[in-house]
């Protein structure tokens, strides 16, 4: 009997969150199922961000070889030129990608990065709202009638990582409660529509909704008081129901279930303003009101009302590769020597303008930020240089200089004139996770309390019978009630890498057409 492996995400959620809403009878199913369950906590990446912690779960690396740390990061060779991440900075296989050089079907649902799929002939791939394009789902041929049939009302989630938006909250809460809705019962018509006829091997499906509401209710979510309490919890059901539909419908001896999430959550009481301590260290230099009103007058004046068309023009007739990438600048016109991203915890040295002492640059940075303390607070949990806590031959990606903040002090990514420390409520990502395991019928044992993102990975394809990639940061865990577990390893990445290849150059072949 063919082994299958099914993946639900949680994203943002811990275990103290999980049982603040388990008190007040919000998620009676997931409950019931993880009182049956292995459960662990899952020590998430540093830093514990959406992007580095799925990528490291999907492939069972660092991001040091698998290349992502942020949802932007440095593109250039020498200096700095931060720009958005895409499916092709993936730099190893996913799990789908391994089950389809092994010749299993996939469906995998807001994976991110998952458009375009790479292995599109044995996998089914629903868009993510960070995949870019307008393509909403890829399969194989032989599925595109009845899918795209399917599809064609699906909403890909517009709403919700744009919170700060909307004045009114309870709109919000509205639009994506009808969002989420409309997209379980397409994934429904769509597992009930495959079920008999195309039968797959694993199944991934990610909610985002869950970090972005612990993003701006965390507070009212454990203490089950406040405005929107009842809209939060209805959503959380909604997540909670459709859980019961898969366990019910799909989990049986032969299928392991896996529930986690990629980090927790937590409330810090401070911010650090990270800016003004680089600025007031040399890293970073402020301009001019004199030229900022220049620089201001040159935009909206040449370059938007001279420049513009030319460049547009130029656009149009110029062949070249397609732009994966859209550049950026975080601290705009700010930095010279450093740069810093929006709450990923790295901070980038400018390697053109400091030349070879970058690496005492690091050094001396990371000893200040250890030593640093503000009315006896110190707002970093740890400082490492990009060596020490990653391996690969990807991390020419990762900024110099890696931290975590301090339980009690945020670090707050924008530059404001005041002290360093601020009294403030926000919320934001935590180091801890959860996991879980589960199958109908099969004993499962409780050998481990802690796991890493490393880990996931090769104990499901432990699990379904198949190798694991040479290549693997973490172990299989020993959660079945064998005596033995056999490890066999192999190598994904030469034949994936070709297959990488050989897409980006059918886009690229399509582009120019």
């Amino acid at each position: 009997m063919m082994r299958k492996g099914v993946m639900i995400g949680l994203d943002g959620m811990s275990w103290e969150i999980f049982e603040s809403l388990r008190e007040r009878g919000v998620m009676p199913n997931l409950s019931k199922i993880l009182r049956k369950a292995v459960k662990m906590k899952l020590i998430s990446t540093i830093p514990p961000t959406t992007a580095s912690a799925w990528s490291s779960i999907l492939t069972g690396v660092n991001p040091g070889k698998h290349g992502l740390f942020y949802f932007r990061q440095n593109k250039a060779k020498k200096g700095v030129k931060l720009g958005f991440v895409t499916t092709f900075d993936v730099m190893v296989p996913r799990i789908h990608e391994m089950l389809a050089l092994n010749g299993k079907l996939s469906i995998i649902v807001n994976m991110p990065y998952s458009i375009p799929c790479l292995v599109r002939n044995k996998c089914i791939a629903v868009k993510d709202w960070l995949s870019l394009g307008r393509r909403i789902v890829e399969c194989p041929l032989r599925f595109k009638s009845p899918i795209s049939e399917l599809f064609k009302d699906y909403v890909i989630p517009g709403v919700g990582p744009y919170m700060n938006k909307f004045k009114d909250k309870s709109l919000y809460l509205n639009l994506l409660y009808v969002e989420t809705s409309k997209r379980i019962r397409i994934l429904c018509d769509l597992l009930e529509t495959l079920e008999d006829k195309y039968p797959w091997s694993y199944l991934f499906i990610l909610f985002s909704e869950t970090d972005w509401l612990f993003h701006g209710f965390l507070d009212k979510i454990l203490s089950g008081r406040g405005k929107y309490v009842h809209k939060l919890f209805k959503i959380f059901t909604l997540i909670d129901k459709f859980i019961e539909y898969i366990k019910n419908n799909f989990i049986d001896e032969n299928t392991l279930l896996c529930i986690l999430s990629d980090h927790g959550f937590t409330q810090y009481n401070h911010e650090f303003r990270l800016l003004q301590y680089l600025f007031r260290k040399g890293l970073l230099r402020s301009e001019s009101l004199t030229r900022i009103f220049l620089r201001k007058l040159s935009q909206n004046i040449l370059w938007e009302g001279v420049l513009q068309p030319i460049r547009a023009l130029k656009a149009l007739f110029k062949r070249d590769k397609p732009r994966n990438v859209h550049k950026t600048s975080v601290v705009k016109r700010l930095a010279r020597n450093a740069h810093t991203l929006h709450v990923s915890y790295g901070i980038y040295l400018n390697e053109y303008f400091i030349g070879d002492h970058t690496g005492r640059l690091a050094y001396l940075l990371k000893k200040s930020m250890n030593a640093c303390k503000v009315r006896n607070v110190k707002p970093f949990l740890g400082v490492w240089l990009r060596e020490e806590i990653y391996k690969g031959p990807y991390i020419n990606r990762m900024p110099h200089v890696v931290f975590l903040p301090n339980e009690v002090a945020g670090i707050w990514p924008t530059y404001r004139l005041g002290p360093l420390l601020w009294k403030s409520k926000f919320f934001n990502h935590s180091m801890y996770g959860i996991a879980s395991f589960y199958s109908e019928g099969s004993e499962l044992v409780q050998n481990v309390k802690t796991c890493t993102t490393y880990d996931i990975l090769p104990t499901v394809l432990s699990y379904m019978k198949l190798f694991i990639p040479h290549n693997v940061d973490g172990n299989v865990l020993s959660v079945m009630n064998v005596d033995r577990i056999d490890v066999k390893r192999k190598n994904y990445l030469t034949r994936w890498s070709i297959l990488r290849k050989l897409r980006f150059k059918g886009l690229y072949e399509s582009r120019m057409v």
